[in-house]
């Protein structure tokens, strides 16, 4: 089941996301949303994979949440309601989840909107996901949406749909800076009690992607490398376990 009402990745907070000038218009309207501000408009956090807008989503339901307990926040995917609508088109006696779905919220958010494009039927259930969120934006309900695909690769999506989302406004999470992956990798260290010296570091910064999980990735599966062979994390070692992997 998706993330409702409040089950959420503690974990995933404002306090530890790594706030830089890639992100920081999104992490501003984050943090208003958390702090009950209303948003009239759709917000859309719009990035390439595994730099921080899901990890956004979660701290603002966990702020929200902490500050008044009482809040309806619901977090879900998109893969998990769509497959919700499918199961109620098929079964009109099952609509227990979407009927709480469809309950007044305060805060509602929508994990990876890139889903949508990928199966049948796909204007039918883009029209059943506008109709939800118009009504929770009619309740006065702040809707925000992460999505890896822009609004132009949405052409041939349900034209509602679509139009709903340009009325709202796009904060676009960009790479993250070297001093954020940086500071990243350091906590990921400290996290995994994990000990390198400054040229392994260095090599990490340089020869993996430009994104937090990558990076995460790739110091991780090394590690598992060198459990395995019983090796140093050396600079050596790490290149030849990074070369294997793109091999794969």
């Amino acid at each position: 089941m998706g993330l409702c009402m409040g089950q959420l990745h503690h974990v995933l907070l404002f306090e530890n996301f790594i706030h830089d000038e890639s992100n920081s218009d999104a992490f501003t309207i984050a943090n208003m949303i958390a702090m009950g501000n209303v948003i009239k408009f759709p917000v859309v956090f719009y990035s390439g994979p595994g730099i921080g807008k899901t990890h956004l989503l979660h701290a603002i339901g966990n702020e929200a949440l902490r500050r008044d307990s009482k809040l309806k926040v619901s977090l879900i995917s998109s893969e998990w309601l769509t497959t919700q609508l499918i199961t109620t088109v098929q079964n009109d006696n099952i609509k227990s989840d979407l009927d709480k779905i469809r309950e007044r919220h305060d805060i509602f958010m929508i994990d990876e909107l890139s889903f949508l494009k990928d199966f049948a039927d796909k204007s039918l259930i883009q029209k059943e996901i506008y109709q939800i969120l118009k009504e929770q934006s009619a309740h006065g309900c702040s809707i925000v949406l992460a999505s890896s695909i822009t609004l132009d690769a949405m052409m041939d999506w349900n034209k509602e749909l679509r139009e709903w989302l340009l009325s709202g406004k796009i904060y676009t999470i960009t790479n993250p800076s070297p001093a954020a992956r940086k500071l990243f990798l350091k906590i990921l260290l400290a996290k995994n009690k994990i000990t390198i010296n400054d040229d392994l570091t260095e090599c990490f910064h340089q020869e993996v992607g430009s994104s937090f999980r990558e990076l995460e990735a790739a110091v991780l599966r090394v590690r598992a490398g060198a459990n395995l062979y019983n090796a140093d994390m050396t600079v050596e070692f790490a290149r030849k376990i990074m070369r294997e992997l793109a091999l794969r």
